[in-house]
């Protein structure tokens, strides 16, 4: 039971923990280009 329930928490894990970096790379991006047009603005 136990062991089961780690192996389910370390796959929500990982499944978060790229999530997050998707959601990092593309706020990085959007951060970078809105940044980018304010420059030139």
């Amino acid at each position: 039971m136990v062991e089961n329930s780690g192996s389910i928490n370390n796959k929500v894990r990982s499944i978060i923990y790229l999530h997050s970096e998707k959601v990092l790379a593309v706020a990085i991006r959007n951060y970078t280009d809105g940044s980018e047009a304010k420059i030139s603005v």
